[in-house]
């Protein structure tokens, strides 16, 4: 058997048995920052829309002509 044989079958066993010298990381709960950015952005749309609808309606139909132009 050669020496790349053997590398071969080496190679193949650990892909078929992976050792693990750590368990992967798992996050449970809610990632505070990007929660807490989200709601402040819908917080933040919702206002503007109380406060200036006019506003919010001009730039939102400008977005969307843009994004029909552009993107189709």
């Amino acid at each position: 058997m050669s020496s790349e044989t053997t590398k071969t079958q080496e190679l193949i066993r650990h892909l078929k048995n992976p050792t693990t010298k750590q368990k992967p990381l798992i996050r449970k709960g809610v990632d505070k920052v990007v929660f807490f950015t989200a709601g402040v952005l819908a917080v933040g749309f919702v206002v503007w829309g109380f406060l200036s609808p006019d506003s919010l309606g001009a730039v939102a139909g400008t977005l969307l002509t843009g994004v029909m132009d552009n993107f189709g």
